[in-house]
Formats: C-alpha cells, structure tokens, sequence
C-alpha cells in the first residue's frame, strides 16, 4: 500500500488557503448579512387577479423585486412597492414579460406590494412585504 504523507513545508503553505477559502465560503454563504435580496412573483389570473404570494419576508436593505406575466395572460400587470414613504412602480408589461423594481427597506417595517395598472390592487392583486 502506498501512503501519502505531506511534508511540513506543503502543510505551513496550504492550510492559510484552506482556511481563507473557508472564511470566504461562511461569509458569502451566510444571508444573515445579506445587504441584497430579489424576490419572484407571478402574476395570476385563474379565479380572479392575484400575485402567486401574498406574504413575503425579506431582510432588510437593497431589495429587488420581479413580478413575472406569464404567457397566457389576458392582461397587462407591473409590480409596485408602497409605504413608509416609499412608493415605487414598475413597468406595466403585457404576459411574457418582466416588471422589476429595486427599493431599499427598512427593518422592523411592513410594506404593500400591488400591481398598479388601475383596478388590479382592488381586484386583489396585492400582498405585505415584512422587513425583518
């Protein structure tokens, strides 16, 4: 049987990479600090207008949110974010196409999410964002 046996030297010199790589591994893979967020939705239109969410939890900071038509749909929707003295729209695109807006939240907020093509958000297209 063979055996591999590194020499002290090759040791001093791989185990600094090995832990920086582990350090960079723990930091990056961690969303406990994430300053940056994206979340999906979709637009629905079976059984009324709605998003496919109507609860979402996000950190706070840098948040970016894409609403998705999809193919199929019969009518234009966008996404907008409201409250706190935030109030963003989106684009209004037609089904096969993508609103996407980029705010920054706050913790310990809640925020409305909707579509704001006129009718939609009384017609149930809205949900919370809360901020943690």
């Amino acid at each position: 049987m063979v055996s591999f046996r590194p020499s002290r030297r090759l040791i001093l010199l791989v185990a600094p990479l090995v832990a920086a790589l582990i350090a960079a591994l723990a930091i990056g893979g961690s969303s406990a600090g994430a300053k940056s967020a994206t979340l999906r939705l979709k637009a629905v239109e079976k059984n009324g207008l709605k998003f496919n969410k109507k609860t979402l939890h996000v950190g706070a900071g840098k948040v970016t949110f894409v609403m998705r038509n999809p193919k199929g749909n019969r009518f234009p929707h966008a996404i907008a974010v409201e409250g706190k003295g935030l109030d963003k729209d989106g684009k209004i695109v037609k089904a096969s196409g993508v609103s996407r807006i980029t705010v920054t939240l706050k913790k310990g907020r809640t925020y409305e999410f909707y579509c704001p093509v006129p009718g939609h958000e009384a017609a149930g297209m809205k949900g919370k964002v809360i901020v943690g």
